[in-house]
């Protein structure tokens, strides 16, 4: 009898669910459950046996009682008499008779089953020999059609194979036509993706020849550190500067040959590695990634779009930058108060039916002019600006709510 307490929960609750016992709670109530019911097993099976014990000793017992009696009451046997005898006689010969007729019948009943096993091995047995007969004369009939088949076939054979050949040569061939324009196409996209792709990189290469290089193809997401950090596993960098949306970036080392690893080793990545594309990286000189990045910094101070990639290029050409990014960039749509006190300016003045020239002081002064002077606003805030409207106009208009209601 093992102990419950050295069981595992799952061997508890095991023993338990083998005994339609409940299996829920913590080890130590289904250990207290599981030995009550196994000293509640051990009780029976203990009253079990004393009972059979005394069941078996009784048994004993009366047995001894009953001889004992016999034993007291048997008395010498007197003679059979005549008629004793042959009632006797009589009842064995009627006994022998009955069990000979219930051989009989045992006889006759086990003769059928065994006569219907005998019958059913015999039809097994002649259905295999009919099946090899069967097939020892489908054998002899193969036989003897391939020895009368054989030299007819033969030139019969030769001739057919060659067309059959031609055949699937041409269907092959119908294939392969209706497959090469898909694969030539294929064939041709990537010979022009490859080609352009090896062309970059001898003119990227032949460009690393300071200690410069520009690097483009950012995508966003993308946490600038991350960058920095991917460049500063190459070389010292003096100088690191990407654009406000993060498309590109200029990376300064100090020397030529940390700017040829970077180049080896960025050129053609996807970074991120999850979510960006395949940067492109070229060679700059350091005075040249300096003018840049002092150009596009100056352009972000003041708002200003730059077509960085016409700049690079003119760069690279031997071009001068421009002194300012105003020259040749195009200024950004003002929005905000100063843009819709315009627009409404504009709606509050009367159409002119003739166009005069006016002066240039009042020019001026109309270009001056706030929203406070042109409308009246309410003492509430936000204030709401409204044009005021002359005595008659009210009425009017009043009139004609009226009309209209």
């Amino acid at each position: 009898m093992t102990d419950p307490a050295s069981l595992k929960v799952v061997e508890l609750r095991a023993e338990l669910s083998n005994r339609n016992l409940s299996t829920k709670g913590k080890k130590n109530e289904l250990v207290a459950r599981l030995t009550e019911a196994m000293e509640a097993e051990q009780a029976t099976h203990d009253g079990a046996d004393n009972n059979e014990q005394e069941a078996t000793s009784k048994e004993e017992e009366e047995d001894k009682a009953e001889k004992e009696e016999k034993v007291e009451n048997a008395q010498p046997a007197e003679e059979p008499s005549v008629n004793e005898t042959e009632t006797l006689e009589s009842n064995k010969e009627s006994d022998k008779k009955d069990n000979e007729v219930a051989e009989n019948k045992d006889e006759k009943v086990n003769q059928p089953v065994e006569n219907d096993k005998q019958e059913e091995i015999k039809e097994e047995a002649n259905e295999k020999e009919v099946q090899q007969l069967d097939e020892e004369k489908l054998n002899e009939k193969v036989q003897e059609t391939k020895e009368i088949q054989e030299p007819k076939e033969t030139p019969v054979v030769e001739k057919k194979e060659p067309v059959e050949r031609n055949e699937s040569i041409e269907k092959k061939e119908s294939s392969s036509m209706e497959i090469e324009p898909e694969r030539g196409e294929k064939r041709k996209g990537e010979y022009n993706e490859n080609a352009e792709e090896k062309r970059m990189k001898r003119e990227e290469d032949n460009e690393i020849v300071s200690s410069a290089i520009i690097v483009k193809g950012f995508v966003r997401p993308l946490i600038v550190r991350q960058a920095q950090d991917l460049f500063a596993k190459y070389g010292n960098v003096k100088r690191f500067w990407m654009d406000s949306i993060k498309t590109h970036c200029y990376v300064i080392y100090e020397t030529i040959e940390e700017a040829k690893k970077a180049y080896n080793q960025v050129n053609g990545i996807i970074f991120p590695s999850d979510t960006g594309r395949k940067l492109i990286v070229g060679g700059l000189t350091p005075e040249q990634a300096e003018s840049l990045i002092e150009y596009e910094q100056s352009a972000a101070e003041q708002r200003l779009r730059v077509n960085w990639e016409d700049v690079i290029q003119k760069v690279k050409a031997g071009e001068p930058i421009p002194s300012s990014p105003a020259s040749d960039t195009r200024k950004t749509r003002s929005v905000g108060i100063g843009q819709i006190a315009k627009q409404l300016a504009q709606a509050a003045s009367p159409p002119e039916k003739t166009k005069t020239a006016q002066p240039e002081h009042v020019r001026e002064e109309k270009r001056g002019l706030s929203l406070d002077d042109l409308f009246q606003k309410t003492k509430t805030l936000p204030h709401l600006y409204y044009l005021p409207v002359s005595e008659e106009e009210a009425r009017a208009r009043l009139d004609r709510m009226k009309s209209s209601a």
